[in-house]
């Protein structure tokens, strides 16, 4: 008896798949749960885990080759087994031929390398998403921006006085997610020439990983305390440093934020994350001299770029949502507390 492994569907949006690592080989014993093969979606990389018992007796698909959901990819034969001679010769023809494989490769390599020393590396399927993404957005979707300058005075000396583990990117989530909820069209989507509004308000936040850019998502923010999210990020960082991070963490934002404060960057626009209607752009958070009362005092200024979809949001409304987030963390007492 047989069982047939297929391209699973991780996600909503994933049409095809890549195996972008298979951790096993043709005539390696498979046990249920054994993780086979490490796959590349349109969001992030997944674990592909055994449901049978048996052996790997066929390897379909290649690393590295896009291939369509519910394609066969490969085959276990269910049965108990013990090393016999047929597994041993099958275990060193896949040795060998791995072998053959590797000096193959780098034999090109170096012939490659030697002739114009320059190594074309191949764009993963992961990369490849990303890249089309941003095109598509960048191309179809009428980014217009509108930017404030925030002061972090008040906010900085709550800070240092409050649970020192709580960043400040923690506390921005937050003020997002009620600036939002006191504007409801921030919350909005463009799909299929409609409008879409979201109950919930869920925010993504983009962090850096191997593989490129990834989206975690903070459901019901504007619900949660500033503890609570600070918490659920840190667990959502160490899922993506660990390669643990599922579709259901990336699924069902309604409203994503960059922050590049931490390198250093003071303003930037970023693309939208679609079909959602906007993305917030934070920059660092600068000293600089502030004028108070006649005189010149040390301040502290954040400035925060958002870029609207022209299709669903208007200048206006666009301009509410930055006016009540500057109020909401310019006097963020209430903010902390809640």
């Amino acid at each position: 008896m047989t069982s047939i492994i297929r391209m699973p569907k991780l996600s909503n949006t994933m049409t095809e798949g890549v195996i972008n690592n298979w951790l096993k080989k043709e005539g390696d014993i498979i046990n249920i749960g054994d993780t086979i093969a490490e796959i590349n979606t349109d969001k992030i990389s997944m674990e592909l885990k055994s449901k049978s018992n048996g052996i790997l007796i066929y390897i379909k698909i290649k690393e590295k080759i896009p291939v369509k959901i519910n394609s066969i990819i490969a085959i276990i034969k269910n049965e108990r087994i013990t090393k016999s001679k047929n597994l041993l010769n099958i275990e060193k023809k896949s040795e060998s031929d791995n072998a053959k494989l590797k000096k193959k490769k780098n034999l090109f390599r170096k012939i490659k390398v030697s002739k114009k020393n320059i190594i074309n590396n191949k764009i993963s399927n992961i990369k490849k998403k990303i890249i089309n993404k941003v095109l598509k957005s960048k191309l179809t979707i009428p980014h217009f921006y509108l930017n404030i300058n925030i002061n972090m005075n008040k906010l900085i000396k709550i800070k240092n006085n409050i649970n020192k583990k709580i960043s400040f990117n923690d506390i921005i989530i937050k003020a997002t997610s009620m600036a939002i909820r006191n504007n409801i069209k921030m919350n909005t989507m463009y799909i299929k020439n409609k409008i879409k509004y979201n109950k919930n308000i869920n925010i993504g936040t983009v962090i850096a990983s191997k593989n490129g850019p990834i989206i975690p998502i903070i459901k019901f923010a504007d619900k949660k305390s500033i503890l609570n999210i600070s918490k659920e990020m840190k667990k959502l960082i160490l899922k993506i440093k660990i390669k643990k991070l599922t579709i259901k963490d990336c699924s069902e934002g309604t409203f994503t934020i960059s922050n590049l404060g931490m390198f250093n960057i003071n303003k930037f626009s970023a693309i939208i994350n679609p079909p959602e209607a906007c993305i917030l752009g934070i920059g660092k958070i600068q000293e600089i001299p502030i004028i108070k009362n006649k005189k010149i005092e040390s301040g502290y200024l954040m400035k925060v770029n958002l870029s609207c979809d022209h299709r669903i949001i208007d200048g206006t409304t666009g301009s509410e949502f930055l006016k009540n987030l500057k109020e909401i963390l310019e006097n963020p007492i209430k903010m902390i507390f809640s």
